[in-house]
């Protein structure tokens, strides 16, 4: 053997180089030619530990299902983000007021009061006695540009007040409702405007029964009492919510 440091012959049994000192390293063993590694030692079995089972199958652990598809994993959203709702095609949403479906005490009020100020224009507003007749006439009847409007105006706001109370539980007349709502507190402002023509009106006829000179033959009908009557109706939740009484917290239907 010779020393990897000098090159000086090492005698056999001795650790270092008797020329260097340096020590000996022991020779790497060398790898059979063909590239075949020398087989292993086989590995003893190793002993059975008391409580293993020997082979087969393992045991079920506790709140394992037994055989079987594995129950699902609810799905979760792509990307962690929740799902939103699907917009209808043609890229048309849907109102998001669509009706309570529930009728309440003041819209039952309402209602009322458009019925009898639609019946009003056909009432009596102007009684004439005469030679032991009596001659009624309504507003629509009267004659005259300002009467036939005024009636107009009774039959238009007496259907917009129904459509708006009719709308919180019929979703079909919701546009309705939408198209009123653009209008300044519209449930003060359209009974507003019926009541500003029924005073004129009913000015305009007292007005022509004193020019006629007809005091004691002529008198109002009920027609303009159930009119006026019929708008203080109508108005009168709105008013009292301003006020800070909801009539429909105060009584339920």
């Amino acid at each position: 053997m010779n020393c990897t440091v000098c090159g000086s012959v090492i005698p056999d049994g001795q650790t270092n180089c008797p020329v260097c000192g340096a020590p000996i390293q022991a020779a790497a063993p060398q790898q059979p030619m063909g590239g075949v590694a020398p087989m292993q030692q086989p590995v003893a079995p190793q002993p059975i530990q008391p409580g293993q089972p020997i082979g087969g199958p393992q045991p079920i652990q506790p709140g394992q299902p037994m055989g079987g598809p594995q129950p699902m994993q609810p799905q979760q959203p792509v990307y962690g983000q929740p799902m939103q709702p699907q917009q209808p095609m043609g890229g048309y949403a849907m109102p998001a007021a669509m009706g309570t479906g529930k009728i309440g005490i003041s819209d039952i009020i309402v209602l009322v009061g458009a019925f009898f100020l639609l019946l009003s224009p056909f009432m009596s507003w102007c009684t004439v006695s005469a030679f032991g007749m009596k001659v009624s006439e309504n507003l629509w009847k009267m004659g005259g540009g300002l009467y036939v409007l005024s009636s107009l105006i009774f039959l238009v706001v007496a259907a917009a007040l129904a459509l708006m109370r009719l709308a919180n539980f019929i979703p079909a007349l919701q546009p309705v409702k939408q198209l009123l709502a653009k209008v300044p507190v519209p449930d003060l402002v359209v009974p507003g405007v019926a009541f500003l023509f029924h005073l004129i009106s009913f000015l305009a006829i007292k007005g022509e029964i004193s020019k006629n000179s007809l005091g004691g033959l002529a008198h109002m009908g009920a027609g303009w009492l159930i009119g006026l009557l019929a708008i203080i109706v109508a108005i009168c939740p709105a008013v009292l919510k301003l006020v800070g009484i909801n009539l429909d917290e105060k009584i339920k239907l």
